[in-house]
């Protein structure tokens, strides 16, 4: 009967398997004031409207079950009436919740028994739909009932003798969306191991059957047996023989086996993608967890491995919601794991399994070989790493229906450095890995995510995330805090004074400045210009600077008589640096293909730029260099690493380089921190408070 079951999980009890019902005692009395009417249609096997016709003579039964029961099957009370010449049926004083059961002698030739709106999902049998009704207005429950189609089928067992039909339970399973399925009848074979579904809904959305065959003995054959998936039309004789395979292991047994125990099976295999075609995954491990009020794994009561057609079992379970894991290694080492119908926007643990005593539920999972995601949790500004121990991590998925990302799963901490990784993770979804910290610093932000991302099979992606950095002093209502203390840092690598901020926030909130406006100030600058000496020294010649050449190198730029930045040009031209780089012509050239190219030079373009060096000088072929767009394409992506964050798009990298051969890279850097990009990034970077 259809309760409230979580959506997609389902599972049906095997009253058709003809299980004792337990005595219960009945609760109290309810007022049986209901009334429930409606018409019985039988619908043609051909799908001709015109066909369909009324049942009269069919018998209607509104059944009233003891939910405290835990199986769900002691009927407490039950009311009956026959539908009339017209399809019609009146049923009175009934009790506010029924099920309703309608047994027809001939729907076009085929007698058949159905529960109210069961055909739409075989997976709610026995009791189909709950129909609640009242006394205040009658229920319509009108129904059309379709002609059932029949499966039926030998079991054989290759290579031994076909076990005592007592020690095999042949399951005629419903499957669902989401790899799980349901037993919906229950036979034993007969002695030559012929069996029969003789009355099987066709299943009105779309879904299948398979199959299952349980064998519970001593001998050495696969506890768990099943066929391909297959689909039931109306008036169709469907065959779906099984064979049974040996040397299989023993079935699990996870709590003694009692008889009110309930059981798990199922397939395990390795779904078909662009990177390998489909295969059976044997040798998977199945584990079962026990999941307590809060959805939460508490324990592991079962695990299974899968045999060499990929099948696994579990006997013994009690009832309870269970999440099932699945993990797989393939004989090249790569790693596959999941939840039961895990996706990217699952559920922590997949999809819950709840599962009464008694049932048999089948679960196959098709896995895919699972990514790795890396990276490096840091603090704008921060002094020093924030404690791991004040940082939770989240992984994120984008929930495609709502187009927002939801948490999916917990990550552990990161290390002292700010590292972590994450295993496991399935592809083919978008991602945004998410860091809370309540670090007891006022001055860290409280969450920050990584850039959105993407993974393939067995592929690894890179998550960093930037705690942003709080200020404090300021009106929330300014906008261009953020921007005025994003461009000190980039700048000037420090946070500005109160004053400072103040006065460039004044001038922009004012509309009297331009984010370029302060960026040409802060170039023109002596500290800038000391910042860019130094580092000149340090990257290029790989020395701190002196204290004559760095008051030399700051006064001509005062002067006019270099730009800022003529200082990296200059240094590679400078005698020490062709020094340092083999001191001859052919050393220099090689030297500068490798540091501002990033490869090798041939020999041919090492003897051209050789005579060049010969015939114009070390400066001028430094300056070919410097303005070649090789060269300032990787200008270019270090500023938008530094500036925006990212990587150049094709089209922004194109343009900036023009720019960059126009006007310099002043105009570049100038540029881009003014941009509303930059802006952007600033707002997250710093936050107000």
């Amino acid at each position: 009967m259809k309760r409230s079951f979580a959506v997609g999980v389902i599972v049906a009890l095997l009253a058709s398997a003809g299980l004792a019902t337990p005595a219960a005692a009945s609760p109290a009395a309810t007022a049986r004031t209901g009334t429930v009417q409606g018409t019985l249609t039988a619908v043609s096997p051909d799908g001709d409207r015109a066909k369909n016709h009324v049942i009269g003579g069919a018998t209607v039964t509104a059944y009233e079950f003891d939910f405290t029961d835990r199986f769900h099957d002691t009927v407490l009370s039950k009311t009956t009436t026959v539908t009339d010449a017209k399809g019609h049926y009146v049923l009175k004083g009934l009790p506010d919740e029924v099920d309703l059961k309608f047994d027809v002698p001939d729907v076009f030739g085929h007698p058949t028994s159905r529960w109210y709106e069961e055909d739409n999902d075989p997976t709610f049998t026995p009791h189909g739909t709950d129909l609640y009704v009242s006394a205040s207005a009658e229920a319509v429950a009108d129904a059309t009932i379709g002609v059932p189609g029949a499966v039926s089928g030998i079991i054989r067992c290759a290579g031994c003798t076909l076990p005592p039909a007592s020690e095999l339970e042949v399951h005629l399973i419903a499957d669902q969306s989401n790899g799980a399925a349901n037993s919906v009848s229950m036979v034993h074979p007969d002695a030559t191991g012929r069996y029969s579904f003789p009355d099987v809904l066709p299943w009105k959305r779309g879904g299948g059957y398979q199959i299952a065959v349980r064998y519970d003995g001593a001998a050495a054959i696969a506890p768990l047996t099943t066929s391909g998936s297959f689909t039931v039309a109306a008036a169709q004789t469907l065959s779906a023989d099984v064979s049974l395979s040996v040397g299989a292991p023993a079935v699990v047994t996870a709590h003694g086996g009692s008889g009110d125990a309930a059981r798990l099976g199922g397939v395990v295999s390795m779904a078909a993608t662009s990177d390998h075609s489909a295969s059976v995954a044997a040798g998977a491990t199945v584990a079962a967890y026990l999941l307590d009020a809060d959805s939460q794994y508490s324990s592991i009561v079962a695990t299974a491995t899968a045999n060499s057609r990929g099948e696994w079992a579990m006997d013994g379970l009690v009832g309870g919601d269970y999440a099932l894991r699945f993990e797989y290694t393939s004989p090249t080492g790569r790693k596959a794991a999941a939840w039961l119908g895990d996706s990217a926007a699952s559920p922590p643990y997949g999809v819950r399994t709840s599962l009464p005593a008694r049932a048999f539920f089948l679960a196959n999972q098709a896995l895919v070989y699972t990514a790795t995601v890396t990276g490096h949790i840091s603090c704008e500004q921060c002094a020093t790493p924030v404690d791991p121990a004040f940082l939770d991590l989240e992984l994120l998925a984008r929930n495609s229906p709502a187009n927002a990302f939801g948490g999916i799963r917990k990550i552990a901490p990161p290390a002292a450095d700010g590292s972590f990784r994450i295993d496991g993770v399935l592809p083919g979804a978008e991602y945004e890995v998410q860091v809370t910290s309540h670090s007891p610093d006022a001055s860290v932000g409280h969450q920050a995510t990584s850039a959105i991302f993407t993974l393939t099979e067995s592929g690894t992606a890179t998550a960093d995330a930037v705690l942003p950095s709080v200020v404090t002093g300021f009106p929330r209502s300014s906008p261009s805090v953020p921007d005025v203390y994003a461009l000190y840092w980039d700048y000037l690598h420090r946070r500005p004074s109160q004053p400072e901020a103040s006065f460039w926030v004044s001038r922009l909130d004012s509309g009297l400045s331009t984010s370029s406006t302060i960026a040409r100030s802060f170039v023109e600058s002596d500290e800038y210009r000391l910042l860019r000496i130094d580092a000149a020294y340090q990257s290029i010649l790989g020395r701190g600077a002196d204290p004559a050449g760095r008051a030399d190198w700051l006064r001509w730029m005062q002067q006019g008589t270099i730009t800022t930045d003529d200082i990296e040009t200059s240094f590679y031209a400078s005698a020490e640096w062709y020094q340092t780089h083999g001191n001859t012509d052919q050393g220099f050239v090689g030297a500068l293909y490798s540091t501002l190219l990033g490869r090798s030079a041939g020999a041919s373009e090492t003897a051209f730029w050789s005579r060049l060096v010969a015939l114009h000088g070390r400066a001028w072929v430094v300056a070919q260099f410097w303005d070649s767009r090789e060269t300032i394409a990787g200008r270019v992506s270090a500023m938008y690493a530094s500036y925006l964050g990212r990587v150049p798009d094709a089209g922004g990298l194109a343009t900036w380089v023009g720019v960059a051969l126009a006007i310099g890279d002043s105009g570049l850097r100038a540029g881009l921190t003014s941009s509303d990009e930059y802006r952007a990034r600033a707002a997250a970077r710093y936050i107000q408070q």
